[in-house]
């Protein structure tokens, strides 16, 4: 179970040689944690489906910090993503291509 107020979640596709699994990605509202801001987010269907943060000194960059991770933490794994009948996630795996629109 989620253990925080989903703002937002997207629904994904691994295929890999053996099959396919469903992944959904949730993302909470970043939330003011003492000096930073927290973004929680929550990866289900592949690894330890344990929520996880991403600090940033406001709410857009807690946001933009938890994107990339789950771009990051989703590139590890092989196979062929799809999201919308499109080849990949569309979450960035860098800060930088946060920055200049590339996807993984």
């Amino acid at each position: 179970m989620t253990e925080f107020a989903v703002m937002v979640e997207r629904h994904l596709r691994l295929r890999e040689i053996d099959g396919q699994t469903d992944v959904i990605v949730r993302i909470a509202a970043p939330v003011l944690d003492g000096n930073a801001y927290d973004c929680k987010y929550v990866i289900k269907g592949i690894g330890s489906a344990i929520p996880k943060s991403a600090f940033g000194i406001d709410g857009v960059q807690a946001l933009q910090l938890a994107l990339v991770h789950i771009g990051s933490e989703l590139q590890a794994y092989e196979g062929e993503w799809e999201w919308c009948g499109n080849p990949f996630t569309g979450f960035p795996a860098s800060v930088e291509d946060s920055i200049d629109g590339t996807r993984s």
